[in-house]
C-alpha cells in the first residue's frame, strides 16, 4: 500500500477490515495527489473486497480511480 502513498488508518478498522488513506481534500484533482480512502475487507487467505473512495470533493472521474483500484487489487493479490 505504501507504493500508492497510502498509510494505515485505525478509524473504522475491525477484525476483517483494514483502512488506509492518503492525501488532502484541498490538493490537486490529480489521482496521484487527491485524498483517497481505501477499505480492504476479507480473510487473509480468502477472497475479499477493496473499496476506493474519494476522501473529499470529487467532480468527475476520468478512469483514474478505476486504474488505482485495479493496481491496489493486483498488488494485494500478489502479496
Amino acid at each position: 500500500m505504501a507504493k500508492h502513498g497510502l498509510t494505515r488508518s485505525d478509524a473504522g478498522e475491525g477484525r476483517d477490515t483494514l483502512r488506509f488513506t492518503r492525501g488532502s481534500p484541498w490538493q490537486d484533482f490529480s489521482i496521484r495527489r487527491m485524498k483517497v480512502d481505501v477499505t480492504v475487507q476479507g480473510q487473509p487467505a480468502g477472497p475479499g473486497e477493496v473499496f476506493v473512495e474519494a476522501g473529499g470533493f470529487a467532480l468527475f472521474d476520468t478512469g483514474d480511480t478505476w486504474q488505482l483500484t485495479r493496481e491496489i487489487a493486483e498488488s494485494l493479490q500478489a502479496a
